[in-house]
């Protein structure tokens, strides 16, 4: 059953999701990223390789900074004019 709620995440939550975010992000921007360091003539295959192995972990990192940085602002908001999410209820086990 599909049902709308309004709720205020914790600081936890939105951190945990800010950071999943971020490392989607860095998995899905290393092809777009080796794209462009492969057209720069000075970069090596060896440092794409890596700059490209590190973009999910640098992507992590920043989602969770975001995430812990924008929480006041999230709190903030959600207090004065509130959220409200849609999804289904799953009892947790």
């Amino acid at each position: 059953m599909r049902q709308r709620i309004k709720i205020r995440l914790d600081f936890r939550s939105v951190v945990s999701i800010a950071t999943l975010i971020g490392f989607c992000a860095g998995v899905l921007g290393a092809p777009f990223q080796l794209i462009g360091v492969f057209t720069d003539q000075e970069i090596g295959l060896g440092d794409a390789i890596l700059f490209a192995a590190l973009s999910p972990i640098l992507g992590l990192i920043n989602g969770f900074l975001l995430g812990v940085f924008a929480y006041p602002f999230y709190w903030y908001i959600t207090r004065k004019i509130g959220f409200s999410y849609s999804g289904t209820i799953h009892a947790l086990e």
